[in-house]
């Protein structure tokens, strides 16, 4: 649910939502940004957007996750 929230898919359509999920997924992580995230209060975490909340939630976690090259499959999406 926080993917689909946070990348607007009800708003953008679930495969350009989901595009964006994945260009997320495989942007360079920026050594300073993420310094600069970690350091937030949680009062300055809960004024930034959705899709910022999300990336100070998941900063670690996205180093870890993968994708194919294909995500999202345009088949598995007309189901």
């Amino acid at each position: 649910m926080e993917i689909v929230e946070a990348f607007s898919i009800r708003e953008r359509g679930v495969m350009q939502g989901l595009m964006d999920f994945r260009e997320w997924l495989e942007a360079v992580v920026d050594p300073v940004e993420q310094k600069r995230l970690s350091r937030l209060s949680h009062v300055d975490v809960a004024s930034l957007s959705l899709m910022e909340r999300f990336s100070v939630k998941h900063r670690n976690a996205r180093l870890r996750w993968a994708v194919k090259r294909t995500f999202p499959e345009k088949d598995v999406i007309k189901v």
